[in-house]
Formats: structure tokens, C-alpha cells, sequence
């Protein structure tokens, strides 16, 4: 069996895919001749790349494309530079519809579904809000080691709204179980709240067989695609996926702090209103009238003026992504895993390091995390001291993200290596306990 005929999600525009090698024969491959035979090969000349760097961040912080410098100068030169307030006119208006449907088609949503704006956090917090209107009585179930912003979020919901919220606690393995997600949505879940990848381990919950289960039961199910957009397949609108948030800094590159997007089914657009008024959002922005109506579809999602130089630079991120297509990457994110973890078990098992991620590719997004009782330690010995950029998570794990677009296998292989002579030479005891602001 090929290694293709391992991915059943949706082909990307170009639909390749692309390794003539058989699963059993490509893990004894030198990473050199892996990176050859690689159809993504070419992507990384489209990234600003510092080849004395590895970097295993970008499930954090995705690298800079070219395109973005080209694009983003243009911008502030030419449009804010010379068209100024007529730019409003000339482009910028339409931006977070525009760019929310390039990232619909993405997610598998169909045009008019998904809104480029806020953050992460801020549009969690509307449509939870929007759609509680619509849900049936009972609590709001979330993931109880989910990424922390949403907990706030969700608690802040339930706060306002007098849900309660009933947390789904980890299983064995460190992540959330499926089963488990099904014996909370069969308690009578008003509303659900998934992360399609756990931010901690990487686990990849099945969207299609929960939002079916969901709706099943007559609840609600809202996804965090945070980490998976743009490194895994999903078929939102397909599937019946009721809402969807997720940012655009990690596998979109889109840039530090860059601007989120939502995403809501048609069929709920015209029933939910968004909880935050705002002028932009409104029926006719510019008729000032003093009491609001809101837009049609899911513009009235807006609140504030849109950041409008990020959004151009999600907008450079979110075409490269569409120009090599989901497939050929999701093909490589699983195949720099399973290289990375063939590697983690030959030489970091051995010195203390032990696996937190879903060990199966089908089961995993594209990050993979290792545990060490000294993990802080040995990941700031690695920026600091072999200039391999992973990322810790309290209380002892090291994640090393693994981007199709620029990370090569000769990079996983340094990374692995890299931390076994951190270990070894026991660099990383000069290394203080205390965490930095950053981690």
C-alpha cells in the first residue's frame, strides 16, 4: 500500500500527491533522499529562511513568505502612502470577506461562511453567544486541558448566558478521548466545544464522526481549528459543522498577532446575531444611523475596523498554502512525524525522553511532543546553545511543530540530534528553572 492511499481527506487545487515509495520502504531512506524526492521541495524557497536555524516553532509561529515582505510594502507605500483614505474604496472594505472565503476554502467551508477578523479568543466568545440563542438547555461541554484562552472564553459565556460548563477530563494518554466526547454529548450537551488538534499533544479528534454524534444527540459542536488550518484537511461544511474559529499565525503564516476568522454554517447565518454591536457589522455602516441593524450573512460578525496590513499578509500566507494544495501537505505533515518519531524512539526514549503524541499519523496533527522531567531546560539549551527553535508546555513537554511547507526531514534529523547531545552533554543544567515570559 502507498503511502498516498493512506489520506482519504479532500484533495488540495493541484491534487497531487506525489512519493512513488511504499510505507514499509521510506522510514530506511536517508532524510537527504527523502528532501529529494519531496514535491513540497520548492516551498521553501518561498519563505525567508535562515538556513543555521532549525526551526520546529511554527505550530507557534509560522516563518515569513517573501511574498508577505513584497506585499505588506506595497501596501503601506502605495496604498496608505499615496491612495490613503481612498484604499477603503479600493479594496480594503471587502478584505475580511474576501480573505475570510480564501481560508473557507481551506476549512471546506462554501463562500459566504467565514470572516477574516478579531482574535481567536474574542470570536469564540461571539459565537458561542450567537448560537446559545439557538441551542436547546443543558450545559456547555469543552475539553477540560483545552487551550486556555478558551476556557476563559467559554467561562465568560456561562457567566453571561447562566450555562454551566462540564469539562471532559484527559484520558491515560495526555489528550481528550473519543469516546469520552461521546458519553458527554449523549449527557445532554447543549453545546460542545472541540479543538480539532489538542495544542498540548497534538491529538487530532475525528470532526466528521463527532459533529455527527453531536447533532445525533441535538446539541450544538463548535470547532477550534487553530491547530490544524492549514496543515490538515476539514470539511466544514460537508460535515455539518455548526461554527468554526481558528487564527492564522501558525501553518497560515500569517504573522505575529495576525487576525483570526470565524466560521458559521449557512443554514444558522440568518437566525443567530452577533452579541457585540458594531459599526461595521451593521446594515449600512455609513448611513450613521443611532440605533443598529445588522448586515446580511456573516458580515455581521464584524465589530471593529479590520487591521488592514495584517489581514493582506494572512492573505500572502493563506494563498501559498492553497497554491501547493492540502493534500500533498497533509501527506508530508504525516510523514515528518512518523520520521520524527521513528527517530525520538531510537535516540531520546533511550535518555529519559518519553512520547506524548498520538503515535499513529491518522490520529495526529502536525506537531509532535516529547516529555523530560527537565524539558524547560533542555528546550532553552537547545535555542540557545544548538539554535533549534522548539517550544515548551508546562509541565514537561517539548514541542517541535513540523510545517510541510519549509521544514525538511534533514531538519527533523537535526532536531533530533541536536537534543540528544543537549542530554548527553548536559548542557542544560546551566540553564535556570524559572520560565521565561515567553515559552
Amino acid at each position: 500500500m502507498e503511502y498516498r492511499q493512506r489520506f482519504a481527506g479532500p484533495r488540495g487545487r493541484d491534487g497531487a500527491l506525489g512519493y512513488p515509495v511504499r510505507v514499509a520502504d521510506w522510514l530506511r531512506m536517508a532524510p537527504e533522499e527523502l528532501d529529494a524526492l519531496d514535491p513540497l521541495l520548492a516551498a521553501r524557497a518561498d519563505f525567508m529562511v535562515d538556513e543555521s536555524v532549525v526551526y520546529m516553532d511554527g505550530n507557534s509561529l509560522g516563518r515569513l513568505p517573501k511574498s508577505t515582505v513584497r506585499r505588506t510594502a506595497a501596501e503601506v507605500e502605495e496604498m496608505w502612502g499615496r491612495r490613503l483614505v481612498r484604499g477603503w474604496n479600493e479594496g480594503w472594505y471587502e478584505l475580511p470577506v474576501e480573505v475570510g472565503d480564501q481560508i473557507g476554502e481551506l476549512i471546506g467551508a462554501t463562500p459566504g461562511e467565514t470572516l477574516c477578523c478579531d482574535s481567536t479568543t474574542v470570536n469564540l466568545y461571539k459565537i458561542v453567544s450567537a448560537l446559545g440563542a439557538l441551542a436547546k438547555g443543558g450545559p456547555i461541554v469543552a475539553e477540560g486541558r483545552a487551550f486556555p484562552s478558551d476556557l476563559y472564553a467559554l467561562q465568560s459565556c456561562a457567566s453571561a448566558c447562566g450555562r454551566q460548563i462540564q469539562y471532559i477530563e484527559p484520558g491515560p494518554h495526555g489528550w481528550t478521548e473519543t469516546g469520552a466526547v461521546v458519553d458527554a454529548i449523549q449527557d445532554g450537551a447543549a453545546i460542545v466545544v472541540l479543538s480539532h488538534v489538542d495544542f498540548r499533544t497534538g491529538r487530532l479528534l475525528p470532526m466528521n464522526e463527532l459533529t455527527a454524534a453531536a447533532h445525533c444527540a441535538g446539541c450544538l459542536i463548535i470547532w477550534d481549528l487553530s491547530h490544524s488550518v492549514g496543515a490538515v484537511p476539514s470539511r466544514v461544511s460537508e460535515w455539518g459543522v455548526d461554527a468554526a474559529v481558528g487564527c492564522t499565525y501558525k501553518y497560515l503564516n500569517g504573522g505575529p498577532g495576525s487576525p483570526a476568522f470565524l466560521y458559521v454554517n449557512a443554514r444558522h447565518l440568518e437566525k443567530v446575531q452577533c452579541p457585540l454591536f458594531g459599526w461595521l457589522g451593521s446594515r449600512d455602516p455609513f448611513a450613521f444611523e443611532p440605533t443598529y441593524e445588522p448586515a446580511s450573512g456573516v458580515r455581521k460578525f464584524l465589530v471593529g475596523t479590520p487591521p488592514i496590513i495584517s489581514m493582506t499578509a494572512v492573505e500572502e500566507g493563506v494563498r501559498l498554502v492553497a497554491r501547493y494544495g492540502l493534500s500533498s501537505i497533509r501527506e508530508k505533515s504525516e510523514r515528518l512525524g512518523d520520521l520524527f518519531i521513528h527517530l525520538a524512539r531510537r535516540e531520546l526514549v533511550p535518555r529519559g525522553m518519553s512520547l506524548r503524541s498520538p503515535e499513529q499519523s491518522a490520529d495526529r496533527g502536525s506537531h509532535v511532543s516529547l516529555a523530560h522531567p527537565d524539558a524547560y531546560r533542555i528546550c532553552r539549551a537547545l535555542i540557545e546553545e544548538e539554535s533549534v527553535i522548539p517550544d515548551f508546555r508546562t509541565p514537561d513537554m517539548i514541542r517541535y511543530g513540523l510545517s510541510p511547507l519549509y521544514t525538511s526531514y534533514c531538519e527533523v534529523q537535526r532536531a533530533v540530534e541536536a537534543t540528544a547531545r543537549v542530554i548527553d552533554s548536559r548542557v542544560f543544567e546551566k540553564f535556570e528553572r524559572d520560565f521565561a515570559a515567553v515559552t
